[in-house]
Protein backbone atom coordinates (compact mmCIF):
# COMPACT_ATOMS: atom_id res chain seq x y z
CA UNK A 1 0.00 0.00 0.00
CA UNK A 2 1.49 3.33 -0.82
CA UNK A 3 1.06 6.09 1.99
CA UNK A 4 0.65 9.50 0.38
CA UNK A 5 1.05 12.85 2.94
CA UNK A 6 -2.40 14.03 4.11
CA UNK A 7 -4.11 17.66 3.28
CA UNK A 8 -3.51 18.88 7.07
CA UNK A 9 0.33 17.81 6.92
CA UNK A 10 2.39 20.75 8.29
CA UNK A 11 4.15 20.20 5.08
CA UNK A 12 1.92 22.18 3.08
CA UNK A 13 4.28 21.67 -0.32
CA UNK A 14 4.61 17.94 0.42
CA UNK A 15 1.00 17.46 0.85
CA UNK A 16 -0.35 14.34 -1.45
CA UNK A 17 3.13 12.92 -2.10
CA UNK A 18 4.15 9.30 -1.39
CA UNK A 19 6.32 8.80 1.81
CA UNK A 20 8.35 5.76 3.01
CA UNK A 21 10.49 4.84 5.42
CA UNK A 22 14.23 4.09 5.32
CA UNK A 23 15.33 1.28 6.90
CA UNK A 24 17.28 3.43 9.93
CA UNK A 25 14.15 4.85 11.07
CA UNK A 26 14.29 0.86 12.42
CA UNK A 27 17.13 1.57 14.60
CA UNK A 28 17.10 1.68 18.07
CA UNK A 29 17.79 5.01 19.88
CA UNK A 30 17.80 6.06 23.82
CA UNK A 31 14.64 9.34 23.80
CA UNK A 32 15.89 13.04 23.85
CA UNK A 33 16.92 14.22 27.34
CA UNK A 34 17.55 17.57 27.26
CA UNK A 35 19.03 17.70 30.80
CA UNK A 36 21.47 15.04 29.81
CA UNK A 37 22.61 16.26 26.43
CA UNK A 38 22.14 19.81 27.18
CA UNK A 39 19.91 20.30 24.48
CA UNK A 40 22.89 19.25 22.07
CA UNK A 41 20.70 18.59 18.82
CA UNK A 42 19.97 22.72 19.21
CA UNK A 43 23.16 23.89 18.42
CA UNK A 44 22.87 24.81 14.97
CA UNK A 45 19.20 26.75 15.26
CA UNK A 46 16.33 25.28 12.68
CA UNK A 47 14.83 26.67 9.48
CA UNK A 48 10.71 27.25 9.33
CA UNK A 49 8.64 28.55 6.94
CA UNK A 50 6.57 31.54 7.43
CA UNK A 51 3.22 29.88 8.53
CA UNK A 52 5.42 27.94 11.61
CA UNK A 53 7.40 31.89 11.74
CA UNK A 54 3.95 33.37 12.35
CA UNK A 55 2.64 30.88 15.03
CA UNK A 56 5.91 31.44 17.01
CA UNK A 57 5.30 34.62 16.56
CA UNK A 58 1.47 34.87 18.04
CA UNK A 59 2.94 33.31 21.37
CA UNK A 60 6.37 34.95 21.73
CA UNK A 61 4.96 37.23 24.99
CA UNK A 62 4.06 34.06 26.85
CA UNK A 63 8.07 32.96 25.28
CA UNK A 64 10.09 35.81 26.10
CA UNK A 65 10.17 35.50 29.70
CA UNK A 66 11.99 32.10 29.39
CA UNK A 67 14.43 33.63 26.64
CA UNK A 68 18.02 35.11 28.18
CA UNK A 69 18.15 38.46 29.20
CA UNK A 70 17.45 40.94 26.67
CA UNK A 71 16.42 38.05 24.05
CA UNK A 72 12.86 38.53 22.54
CA UNK A 73 12.79 42.11 22.34
CA UNK A 74 12.83 41.94 18.58
CA UNK A 75 11.12 38.94 17.44
CA UNK A 76 12.29 39.62 14.09
CA UNK A 77 15.98 39.30 15.57
CA UNK A 78 14.99 36.22 16.71
CA UNK A 79 13.44 34.53 13.67
CA UNK A 80 15.01 36.35 10.78
CA UNK A 81 15.10 36.15 6.92
CA UNK A 82 17.33 33.60 5.23
CA UNK A 83 16.11 33.51 2.13
CA UNK A 84 13.96 32.28 -1.03
CA UNK A 85 15.01 29.06 -3.14
CA UNK A 86 12.99 28.55 -6.09
CA UNK A 87 13.75 24.65 -6.29
CA UNK A 88 13.78 23.72 -2.87
CA UNK A 89 11.19 21.03 -3.13
CA UNK A 90 10.17 21.21 0.71
CA UNK A 91 9.33 25.15 0.48
CA UNK A 92 9.34 25.82 -2.92
CA UNK A 93 9.84 29.88 -3.79
CA UNK A 94 8.89 30.87 -0.30
CA UNK A 95 10.53 32.29 1.91
CA UNK A 96 12.58 30.69 4.71
CA UNK A 97 13.14 31.81 8.25
CA UNK A 98 15.71 30.61 10.93
CA UNK A 99 16.24 30.82 14.19
CA UNK A 100 19.52 32.54 15.68
CA UNK A 101 22.17 31.30 17.89
CA UNK A 102 23.44 32.94 21.04
CA UNK A 103 26.17 31.16 22.81
CA UNK A 104 26.67 28.26 20.14
CA UNK A 105 22.80 27.39 20.03
CA UNK A 106 19.72 28.27 18.71
CA UNK A 107 18.27 31.14 20.77
CA UNK A 108 15.17 29.39 22.11
CA UNK A 109 17.29 27.08 24.21
CA UNK A 110 16.91 28.53 27.87
CA UNK A 111 16.95 26.32 31.37
CA UNK A 112 14.51 28.78 32.52
CA UNK A 113 12.40 28.16 34.62
CA UNK A 114 13.27 25.15 36.16
CA UNK A 115 17.13 25.09 35.70
CA UNK A 116 16.78 22.45 33.21
CA UNK A 117 18.43 22.62 29.43
CA UNK A 118 15.61 22.90 27.05
CA UNK A 119 13.43 24.78 24.10
CA UNK A 120 11.68 27.37 25.44
CA UNK A 121 8.55 27.11 23.09
CA UNK A 122 8.42 23.71 24.20
CA UNK A 123 8.01 24.77 27.93
CA UNK A 124 6.09 27.44 27.18
CA UNK A 125 3.67 25.20 25.16
CA UNK A 126 3.49 22.62 28.40
CA UNK A 127 2.80 25.65 31.02
CA UNK A 128 0.45 26.52 28.54
CA UNK A 129 -1.24 23.59 27.90
CA UNK A 130 -0.99 24.01 24.42
CA UNK A 131 0.45 21.18 21.52
CA UNK A 132 3.34 21.95 21.37
CA UNK A 133 4.63 19.90 17.91
CA UNK A 134 2.28 23.05 16.27
CA UNK A 135 4.44 25.52 17.23
CA UNK A 136 7.49 24.14 17.21
CA UNK A 137 9.95 24.34 14.06
CA UNK A 138 9.04 21.27 12.16
CA UNK A 139 12.62 19.70 11.95
CA UNK A 140 12.51 20.13 15.49
CA UNK A 141 9.40 17.76 16.16
CA UNK A 142 10.59 15.48 13.63
CA UNK A 143 14.04 15.05 15.20
CA UNK A 144 16.12 12.33 14.99
CA UNK A 145 14.46 11.60 11.80
CA UNK A 146 14.98 13.83 9.03
CA UNK A 147 13.57 13.81 5.02
CA UNK A 148 14.61 14.11 2.43
CA UNK A 149 12.71 14.42 -1.28
CA UNK A 150 14.03 12.88 -4.48
CA UNK A 151 13.29 14.48 -7.77
CA UNK A 152 10.35 12.24 -8.43
CA UNK A 153 8.51 13.93 -5.06
CA UNK A 154 8.53 11.21 -2.80
CA UNK A 155 9.88 12.07 0.96
CA UNK A 156 11.81 9.68 2.56
CA UNK A 157 12.20 9.78 6.60
CA UNK A 158 15.44 8.09 7.82
CA UNK A 159 17.54 8.63 11.38
CA UNK A 160 19.93 11.43 12.03
CA UNK A 161 23.49 10.07 12.27
CA UNK A 162 24.53 12.59 14.71
CA UNK A 163 27.12 11.51 17.52
CA UNK A 164 26.84 14.09 20.21
CA UNK A 165 23.03 13.85 20.65
CA UNK A 166 22.26 10.85 22.47
CA UNK A 167 18.78 10.58 20.77
CA UNK A 168 20.48 9.76 17.22
CA UNK A 169 23.69 8.21 18.21
CA UNK A 170 23.61 4.08 17.59
CA UNK A 171 22.27 1.82 20.00
CA UNK A 172 22.73 -1.95 20.66
CA UNK A 173 19.75 -4.25 18.95
CA UNK A 174 18.37 -4.49 22.89
CA UNK A 175 18.94 -0.69 24.29
CA UNK A 176 16.16 2.01 23.80
CA UNK A 177 13.49 1.84 21.49
CA UNK A 178 13.16 2.07 17.93
CA UNK A 179 13.20 5.58 16.22
CA UNK A 180 9.94 5.27 14.70
CA UNK A 181 8.05 4.14 17.53
CA UNK A 182 9.26 6.95 19.62
CA UNK A 183 8.49 9.49 16.70
CA UNK A 184 5.07 7.83 15.83
CA UNK A 185 2.94 11.01 17.51
CA UNK A 186 5.55 13.02 15.60
CA UNK A 187 4.83 11.40 12.39
CA UNK A 188 1.01 11.18 12.45
CA UNK A 189 0.73 14.85 12.94
CA UNK A 190 3.24 16.07 10.50
CA UNK A 191 2.26 14.16 8.10
CA UNK A 192 -1.37 13.68 8.59
CA UNK A 193 -1.92 10.07 8.98
CA UNK A 194 -3.94 7.86 9.79
CA UNK A 195 -3.68 5.34 12.68
CA UNK A 196 -3.72 2.37 9.46
CA UNK A 197 -1.58 4.82 7.22
CA UNK A 198 1.38 4.60 9.83
CA UNK A 199 0.86 0.93 10.12
CA UNK A 200 1.18 0.68 5.93
CA UNK A 201 4.48 2.60 6.51
CA UNK A 202 6.22 0.14 8.82
CA UNK A 203 4.82 -2.57 6.70
CA UNK A 204 6.57 -0.84 3.86
CA UNK A 205 9.77 -1.05 5.00
CA UNK A 206 9.65 -4.59 6.15
CA UNK A 207 8.31 -5.61 3.00
CA UNK A 208 11.85 -4.02 1.49
CA UNK A 209 13.81 -5.71 4.14
CA UNK A 210 12.50 -9.06 3.12
CA UNK A 211 14.47 -10.87 0.77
Amino acid sequence: MEVRIGAASAYRHLRGQPLYLDRSALERARRCDYSACESACCRFGAYVGADRRAAIAAHVDGIRPLLAEGDGEDFAALVRFSGVWPRDRMYPGEALYETARHGGACCFVTAKPDDTSGCAIHKYADAAGLPWRQLKPTGCVLFPLLLSVTAGGRVRLFKARRSYCPCSAASGPDAGERVIDIQRESVQYLFDLTASSFDALLEGVAAAKAP
